[in-house]
């Protein structure tokens, strides 16, 4: 078996899981996907209380200016995170993978009414490990605020239970817990999940939004990029974990490593069988708080299935799957789940 441990380490990098209970209390709220949506009033209530400035959105429109935490948790810049990143995969990056991940309520069609609740996941990444509180107060504030839906509306909601999500039954999280129970590291954490069968599926539930001038197969209409086979899975992913790995692992064993790593899983993904492909990619538009404007959220949906010795991959997939694949994944965009035949 190929492992994703390629020195003698014991982590790769720190992670939350968070289930979030939100009960509406506006009938203004619209239909459609929310994760641009909660994206934007989380990233508006968390600037909120870390910005020092008088002025925290001065801070968001102008970064250079500021210095305060929001900016490497929510916007992380090669600049304001005064980093030094060398080779692959994120040495030539300027904008730098956040530290946040959601996974969103379904989109729906028909609008949302008061009272009706909805469930959400906020998957905090390294150091937004040690914000989960200020968070859970920044969703809180969010409520208070609502979505915003027009110059005259805003849909309130109420923040109405906080879960870990990684231990089944634990009672609720509430700001001023304790958060070092509901953090693990990610290679630990995904020994626990069931070993790969001869045999699996995967199911993109939401966009997944790969930009990739060079890839093989493209959509014509939006220039995106689709996964062709099974290589293009991992090659996706390894770059995804790598780059996180790479920016908040405290063991990062340098370009070199990462290159012999990722080049030995791909060339044994190319002995894989893609036997069913269903990938399409749909147009969805999202919402920009900042912007006050409608953005792209485009991406491909839909299942793959492969079948071959699929053990060199368990380590890889099993982590993607908490962080997502592709870019806007703090829309909640490039989430995936393995189905191993359980």
């Amino acid at each position: 078996m190929v492992s994703l441990v390629i020195t003698s380490i014991s982590t790769l990098f720190r992670f939350a899981k968070l289930e979030f209970e939100i009960q509406l209390q506006d009938d203004f709220a619209r239909a459609g996907f929310l994760g641009s949506r909660l994206r934007g009033g989380y990233g508006l209530a968390l600037l909120a209380q870390l910005c020092r400035r008088d002025d925290p959105l001065s801070c968001a429109a102008s970064p250079q200016i500021c210095e305060c935490d929001y900016l490497r948790l929510f916007r992380p810049h090669r600049n304001n995170l005064k980093l030094k990143l060398v080779g692959a995969p994120l040495g030539n990056n300027q904008n730098l993978p956040a530290t946040f991940v959601l996974d969103p309520p379904d989109g729906r069609e028909c609008p949302y009414k008061s009272a009706e609740r909805i469930k959400f996941s906020f998957i905090a990444i390294g150091p937004m490990c040690d914000f989960l509180e200020q968070s859970v107060k920044a969703f809180e504030s969010f409520g208070k605020a609502g979505f915003i839906v027009d110059s005259h509306h805003r849909a309130r909601f109420a923040l109405v239970t906080v879960r870990n999500a990684l231990v089944p039954r634990e009672p609720s999280y509430k700001p001023g817990d304790s958060a070092a129970h509901a953090i693990r590291n990610t290679l630990d954490a995904v020994s626990l999940t069931p070993q790969f069968k001869s045999e699996l599926g995967i199911r993109f539930s939401t966009p997944t939004r790969i930009e990739n001038q060079n890839a093989r197969r493209k959509d014509r209409e939006t220039g995106l990029a689709v996964f062709s086979d099974f290589y293009d899975v991992v090659y996706n992913a390894a770059q995804r974990v790598g780059g996180l790995w790479q920016l908040y692992g405290e063991d990062w064993p340098g370009p070199t490593e990462f290159f012999r790593w990722r080049e030995r899983l791909l060339k044994l993904s190319r002995e894989i069988t893609t036997i069913e492909n269903n990938l399409k990619v749909i147009r969805l538009r999202g919402y920009s708080n900042m912007q006050e404007a409608p953005k792209p959220l485009d991406g491909f949906l839909g299942s793959m299935r492969f079948s071959g010795d699929l053990s060199p991959f368990f380590e890889l997939l099993r982590i993607a799957e908490i962080v997502h694949l592709g870019s806007e994944t703090t829309c909640g965009l490039g989430a995936f789940r393995v189905d191993n035949g359980e």
